[in-house]
């Protein structure tokens, strides 16, 4: 990770399949995101990817894409 010859990708494909399956299974996930801004766009981008309902509570920046 960023550069890091020494990282071990196993745990992380595994973490990774896991909440790939439990975003599939969960459905109706609400997220609400707290002032991440447009600073953390990972943070953004993620809630918007397995939200079903999304609440985004930060007054200085724009909306969900989908405000839903």
């Amino acid at each position: 990770m960023f550069d890091d010859d020494t990282w071990v990708y196993g745990p992380t494909i595994e973490d990774r399949d896991r909440l790939d399956a439990w975003c599939k299974v969960r459905e109706g996930i609400l997220v609400i995101e707290i002032g991440a801004g447009e600073a953390i766009p990972t943070v953004r981008r993620f809630g918007e990817r397995v939200a079903h309902r999304m609440i985004r509570i930060n007054p200085q920046d724009e909306p969900a894409s989908d405000a839903r």
